[in-house]
């Protein structure tokens, strides 16, 4: 896996670090003046704290956000988790929309 740096605004890929590592990370941001990394606006990154972390200790952008597809992935394993749970319990809610469905 690799730590793709893009353009949020133009959607171009910027840089491809091959290593995750908070430590290799943050050695390579840190290779930036700070007046440089000032000038950063937003942030998106997915749950991981380390990136997080990273953003948040060499960034001066309050603008932290995770990105939509982590957001909309999460949403549907939390969701498809109730709904298993729920037709494991037999509840009756789910037995009626079997009926309906059929």
């Amino acid at each position: 896996m690799n730590f793709n740096i893009t353009s949020n605004d133009s959607g171009n890929i910027f840089d491809i670090q091959s290593s995750k590592k908070s430590l290799d990370l943050e050695k390579y941001f840190r290779r930036y003046p700070k007046t440089e990394r000032d000038k950063v606006k937003l942030i998106s990154t997915d749950f991981y704290s380390g990136y997080i972390h990273i953003a948040e200790m060499l960034f001066k952008s309050d603008d932290v956000v995770i990105d939509r597809f982590h957001i909309v992935t999460q949403v549907y394993v939390a969701l498809n988790s109730c709904k298993i749970g729920l037709c494991k319990n037999n509840n009756p809610i789910i037995i009626n929309l079997r009926i309906y469905r059929n």
